[in-house]
């Protein structure tokens, strides 16, 4: 093989390193009596990358051969790095030996297993089943065909001649047909309005799509306002502030086209009007007005950021401006009321003669603590190009309209999810737009082997795609951007009952999010059981990128840039006070520019909060990261969480938080209102799940609660140990410029292969 693993020559890496002080001693395994075994691990490692794999294999054989029962936890590492050297030397047989020493090992972690079984497969000349990519099926021979044009004229038949005029006609046709097989619905170019949902209702193996891929249709619920004029209205005149008295235009929404929307009705995380409790809570459609594609925001005050305002108290300066307040008529305050991590839009009663804001019931679920937020279609406060009010009662919008204002840009989205189906198999729907939604772009219940497509989604302000129940989704090469509130949500399988979903998400880009809603509107929430997310990007998320909520996740070979810039206590991959997921794999995942200055926790790559347990993090780089709060990878009491061979570059901390002593750790999960109920509710004693997640049959007997940090790569880390309760092997902190993906990842050592050219998007098929 000539020292090369994985096509990474094994005498190019030489590092420079330094063996990192003694760790923080635990309850079972005391880190000071592990120093000689990470001693020996790391001059063990040293001679292969500074000499020779060769040199390196009876090291290796002869730290496997004295381990004492504690020391255990690491054979399995120690028996990969030893196949990975015997392979570099003497082969194919020589490694396979080795791997056979997996199955005498009482508990090897996922991420090892999978490692291992993917080099048997490279070895078997299978190639390597890990790094698959999802196949997406060709364009099929439907047994019946109905056509769609936008413009057509009513009473067609679905012929290519005489098309549907709307959506909804073609797919009752294709339910009234009875045919067998596959059916497909055309959509001819151009931009077809969706005044209504088409509703797809138990009907198996229908194809959406373009008639012509190269130039898709566009599905708009938005509305263009063509027809403007100067305002009159005296008592809106009087509200409005100097600065735009005379600037401003008024558009008539009914003489638009437009439907007639009621009044505003706002949301977020913490908010009881749609939240109940979960981080699925309900999309509010909300209009939004956008000027040639850009969303304008809602006359508001302060125009950036948030400010202390008089919820329930008196103003301490400035009442005057509380009291113009006093007179609008449909105003909505958004702000973090009491926690940084936590949003809600509070609706205003009254205000009184001292400037002090009641607000209309319900109110957030948190409190107001902190009362940080801001003014939300004020008409008083409109002051800025740009920015627009709305007046439910007249369907009226008001505009203060940029220099140069052509009407033909401006377009209210004003008709809801154009896409609705339930109860459908085999539904497939591709290459295709959808844009200015108010709410939530395309939604699919109990639908199963569904296929989402080369779908573009923007400019909506719910999310781009929601997926409840069923099984087999594969969302492939979309597009979600601009959104209101999160990109795809994510429900497929059933964890609880150990039912896999069989579910993927792959080659898609998600940007620019949460518009509206702050928190908790991740790029990809995701939950159930058996998910593969690979080869995506994640960038400009204000908060997580992932909100993971599942077992037997695998989530590799993903962008994650800028995310958790806003939100506080918040990593780009988040999970949250349940330790029954298991099974989860984090892997080879990019992250850069993970940064966030607003809050004292900082960011996180990955965030492991509350209990979480058993997760695998592995081979991921970590590039430039917050410069305080949490570490690259952060923990929260959980244990048995494996991170191993990762580069970490730039962060403040490698590694963040703790596990809690095993006499403290079931009181403590036990008391934990999610953990306690997930408890409660889960069958996870049965044998079933022991057979499964062997670690579930010791999960409050376990006298060893810790959180393993093994042969990761730390590059300008100024603090590389911060974990109580971990236990830290073989880390290594290097010298060296690494402000890229491939500089970084060259400095991993060669037994853990980062595949750099397979991270990322692709071109779709």
């Amino acid at each position: 093989m000539n020292g090369r693993i994985f096509g990474i020559d094994a005498r190019i890496l030489v590092l420079v390193f330094s063996v990192l002080a003694a760790g923080v001693s635990a309850s079972a395994i005391d880190m000071k009596a592990l120093e000689p075994l990470n001693k020996a691990i790391l001059e063990a490692d040293g001679v292969w990358m500074s000499k020779s794999p060769k040199e390196a294999i009876p090291k290796y054989e002869a730290l496997l051969a004295k381990l004492t029962p504690e020391e255990e936890f690491i054979r399995p590492m120690l028996i990969m790095r030893l196949a990975k050297a015997k392979l570099a030397t003497d082969g194919k047989d020589a490694c396979l030996a080795v791997l056979a020493k997996l199955d005498a090992v009482s508990y090897v972690p996922k991420h090892i297993r999978m490692d291992a079984d993917e080099l048997k497969s490279v070895l078997a000349g299978k190639g390597n089943p890990g790094m698959a990519k999802t196949p997406v099926p060709p364009l099929e021979n439907p047994v019946k065909v109905w056509y769609v044009c936008s413009g057509s004229k009513k009473g067609g038949d679905g012929s290519k001649r005489a098309p549907f005029a709307e959506l909804a006609e073609a797919v009752a046709a294709a339910k009234a047909s009875g045919a067998k097989g596959r059916k497909a619905i055309l959509l001819l170019p151009g931009r077809h309005t969706m005044d209504e949902p088409a509703l797809i209702e138990n009907i198996d193996n229908l194809t959406i799509r373009s008639a012509d891929p190269l130039h898709p249709a566009t599905l708009t619920c938005g509305v263009v306002l063509k027809k403007w004029s100067r305002l009159t209205d005296k008592a809106l005149l009087g509200r409005l502030p100097a600065a735009s008295a005379d600037k401003v235009l008024a558009c008539d929404l009914a003489a638009n086209g437009a439907p007639k929307i009621g009044p505003l009705l706002f949301g977020g995380f913490a908010s009881q009007r749609s939240a109940g409790g979960s981080h699925r809570f309900k999309t509010m459609p909300v209009p939004e007005l956008f000027y040639g594609r850009e969303a304008q925001p809602m006359a508001t005050w302060p125009n950036k950021g948030y400010t202390r305002l008089p919820v329930m108290e008196r103003p301490k300066k400035d009442p005057g401006r509380y009291l113009r307040w006093a007179k609008e008529t449909d105003l909505w305050l958004h702000g973090y009321w009491r926690q940084t991590w936590a949003d809600a839009y509070e609706k205003v009663e009254s205000i009184d003669g001292n400037g002090v804001i009641t607000l209309e019931e319900p109110v957030n679920r948190y409190g107001f603590g902190r009362r940080m937020g801001r003014a939300v279609n004020a008409l008083c406060e409109l002051d800025v190009p740009g920015e627009w009010y709305y007046d439910s009662a007249k369907s009226m919008v008001v505009y203060f309209h940029p220099t140069g204002f052509d009407p033909e840009k401006c377009v209210l989205s004003a008709f809801e999810t154009p896409i609705v189906a339930n109860k459908c198999d085999g539904l497939r729907i591709r290459n295709l737009k959808v844009e200015y939604v108010r709410g939530d772009a395309i939604t699919l219940t109990d639908c199963r082997n569904s296929l989402l497509f080369d779908l573009s989604i923007s400019e909506c302000s719910g999310l781009g795609i929601r997926v409840r129940r069923g099984t087999g989704c594969v969302i492939h090469s979309c597009v979600v951007r601009d959104m209101g509130r999160g990109g795809i949500d994510l429900l497929t399988g059933d964890w609880t009952k150990l039912e896999p979903g069989g579910s993927v998400v792959e080659n898609c880009r998600v940007s620019k999010l949460s518009r509206i809603d702050r928190t908790y509107t991740p790029a990809l929430l995701a939950e159930g059981m058996g998910l593969r997310i690979q080869r995506n990007e994640f960038q400009d998320i204000p908060s997580s990128a992932i909100r993971l909520e599942a077992c037997d996740a695998l989530i590799q070979l993903n962008v994650f840039r800028r995310c958790v810039y806003e939100s506080g206590d918040q990593g780009a991959i988040d999970m949250w006070a349940n330790p029954l997921y298991r099974g989860d794999v984090i892997r080879w995942n990019f992250f850069d520019s993970i940064v966030n200055q607003k809050t004292h926790f900082g960011a996180a790559a990955v965030r492991c909060d509350d209990f979480i347990s058993g997760f695998m993090i592995y081979g991921n780089v970590m590039l430039h990261g917050s410069d305080h709060g949490f570490g690259a990878t952060q923990f929260n009491q959980g244990a048995d969480n494996y991170v191993e061979g990762n580069v970490v570059v730039g962060w403040v901390k490698a590694f963040s938080g703790c596990s809690i002593p095993p006499k403290r750790w079931k009181a403590k999960v036990t008391r934990h209102p999610n953990a306690k109920k997930v408890l409660a509710e889960v069958d996870w004693k049965s044998e079933a799940w022991k057979r499964k997640y062997p670690k579930i049959a010791t999960l409050f007997d376990d006298p060893e609660k810790h959180n393993y940090l093994i042969g990761n790569t730390l590059v300008d880390v100024k603090i590389p140990r911060a974990v109580k309760l971990g236990i830290f092997i073989a880390n290594r902190k290097v010298d060296a410029n690494a402000d890229s993906l491939a500089a970084a990842t060259k400095l991993s050592p060669p037994w853990y292969h980062i595949p750099v050219d397979e991270i990322g998007p692709y071109p779709a098929r």
